[in-house]
């Protein structure tokens, strides 16, 4: 084994096409999402500065219902993202027209039972408040426009997800400052000018929604294949499949949505009235620090799914490492911010007034969740794309029931800020058991490669071809591995090197490379962030062509190319 030597070394895997995804990802998710998730608590800071503390906290005791119905989309749309994206992977066409009519058919159904179920929730939930008169009325008046909202965030959400996984970014980025423009546009004229009152705020989040849903559709219809399927029929497998991949994150929403109805009402309990706008202003701030975690499980689910596909382990754990790197750097940073500035966010919520040590504290001991629901969201997201369904459904669910037993606790014996202090105690349990399970499994995983596979993980750049072609043979004879496999590798790697650099015409070309030897053949894998080098464009499969097109395809056995994620994927059997 030569793997630690000098040469080993400097063609060892780095992180460099993974930090370009990333810094091409993450950026245009992070616009999208702080208008997507900020279109409710928006409404919240509207109303609260044109209305009073009364209409702000009549806002957020709507919310838990907010993510309650949200559940449902959620099934849908990260089902969507991790169905969409493991077909493209795997570059089965009749597979994925099969499931992009299963994705039709399902919106359209869960559309449906959103509208037929959202009034009889609201009013029971809002109801079980036992709210005095005027706070109950005006709760009631903001949820009609949510509840009509409803439907079309189902389809703006799922259409995010199919957007992202073609890669068109640029389109969600406009969509989204569209939808948040009009939203904000259309809360101030209806609450603070035609004086609509807290149903204002409602009206014109659904008006927002309703714009970037139809704006979404026209765009998949008329600019990408996405709704393009042959007509194919939709199965029930295929449902079946989209409901199990949407469950874990879907569940999480769910038990968030249970907690945070349990919470309101030990919160109501606690601080009395008051409690639902000191409610409102946690979750405005975690909802800013949610944009920067959903902007990163967003960047980081593609790559997952496509690298686990490739069983690349080095690439698994690098995209991992510097995804919950970002979210550390990121939420600490949200933390910090809120604790040492809690009135800050009081005030730009309307409440002028002198908030008391209470409130402010209580808005610490929250703020203090930020990191590990961060680390949370990620890990969850890496066992779902990785096929681990029911572990990561299992333990958001059982962990996050914990939060109702912790913030009773804290409730009885401790005075009542600390109740806000359960969220934090919830959000490191659920972390402390994914990030266990993960570095076991990566423990695990790397002992069986090491026992049963014989991988090279490169980072080769062309110029280095020469040299890499050398190491690539010296490390197949050192690990019995025929001389004629290892020739025939270390050829297609100078071949594509060569192409893809000069198909792209520039020399900083980002590259990983995946070799799995076996006594009696290969598999070579290279991705690389430069434009489509496929010349064939008829080719609906967008077969590899190159000048060296005949010579790699007859010293493989097979070969298949495809272009996902901005990315080129080429992978040669022999």
């Amino acid at each position: 084994m030569i793997t630690n030597s000098v040469e080993g070394q400097k063609f060892k895997r780095n992180k460099s096409l993974i930090r370009i995804k990333m810094l091409e990802y993450v950026p245009t998710l992070f616009l999208s999402n702080i208008s997507t998730l900020l279109i409710l608590t928006v409404d919240g800071l509207v109303v609260g500065n044109f209305l009073g503390s009364d209409a702000l906290a009549s806002v957020n005791i709507f919310y838990p219902v907010t993510v309650l119905m949200g559940v449902i989309a959620a099934i849908v749309s990260n089902g969507t993202a991790t169905c969409l994206s493991t077909y493209i992977v795997k570059n089965d066409l009749e597979a994925l027209s099969y499931k992009k009519s299963a994705i039709k058919f399902a919106v359209l159904i869960t559309a449906i039972l959103i509208v037929v179920l959202e009034v009889p929730i609201v009013e029971l939930i809002i109801a079980s408040y036992n709210l005095e008169p005027a706070l109950h009325d005006m709760t009631m008046q903001y949820s009609v426009g949510i509840m009509i909202a409803m439907p079309f965030s189902l389809i703006s959400s799922v259409g995010l997800c199919q957007l992202q996984i073609v890669g068109k970014m640029k389109i969600l980025v406009i969509f989204a400052m569209i939808e948040g423009v009009i939203n904000i546009a259309l809360d101030i004229l209806f609450v603070g000018v035609l004086k609509v009152g807290v149903g204002g705020a409602g009206y014109g989040t659904a008006c927002a929604n309703i714009i970037r849903a139809t704006l979404t559709v026209i765009y998949m219809y008329t600019k990408t294949d996405i709704y393009k399927n042959s007509k194919v029929k939709c199965k029930i497998d295929d449902i079946i499949e989209i409901i199990r991949c949407g469950l874990p994150e879907a569940s999480s929403i769910l038990v968030k949505a249970f907690q945070s109805y349990i919470l309101m009402r030990i919160i109501l309990l606690a601080f009395g009235k008051e409690g639902g706008s000191i409610k409102g202003v946690s979750v405005f701030c975690f909802t800013l620090a949610n944009v920067f975690i959903s902007s990163i499980q967003g960047s980081i689910r593609p790559m997952i799914n496509l690298l686990y596909g490739e069983e690349d382990r080095i690439g698994l754990k690098n995209t991992m490492r510097i995804g919950y790197r970002l979210i550390t750097i990121s939420c600490v940073a949200m933390t910090i911010l809120v604790i040492f500035n809690p009135r800050f966010f009081f005030v730009i919520h309307g409440v002028h007034d002198a908030m008391p040590e209470s409130a402010l504290l209580a808005l610490r001991l929250s703020a203090l969740q930020y990191v590990f629901a961060g680390y949370g969201t990620i890990f969850r997201a890496y066992f779902a794309n990785t096929k681990n369904y029911s572990f990561a459904t299992r333990v958001t669910l059982i962990g996050n029931l914990s939060m109702v037993a912790f913030a009773y606790f804290l409730y009885k014996f401790y005075p009542a800020p600390f109740v806000f202090l359960a969220e934090a105690m919830t959000a490191a349990f659920v972390a402390i058991i994914l990030i266990a399970r993960y570095f076991y499994n990566d423990i695990k995983s790397k002992k069986d490669e090491l026992e049963n596979k014989k991988k090279l993980y490169l980072t080769v750049k062309r110029e280095d071809a020469i040299e890499a072609s050398k190491y690539i043979k010296q490390y197949a004879s050192e690990n019995g591995v025929s001389e004629d496999i290892a020739y025939k590798v270390s050829l297609c790697m100078e071949e594509m090197l060569e192409y893809a650099e000069k198909s792209q015409r520039r020399l900083n070309l980002h590259t990983q490379i995946m070799i799995s030897f076996k006594n009696d053949g290969a598999k070579f894998i290279m991705l690389d962030d430069g434009k489509c080098i496929s010349l064939d464009e008829n080719d609906e499969n967008k077969k590899l062509v190159t000048n060296s097109y005949e010579l790699l395809n007859k010293i493989s056995k097979s070969h298949e190319y495809k272009y996902l994620l901005n990315l080129n994927c080429t992978t040669f059997i022999f």
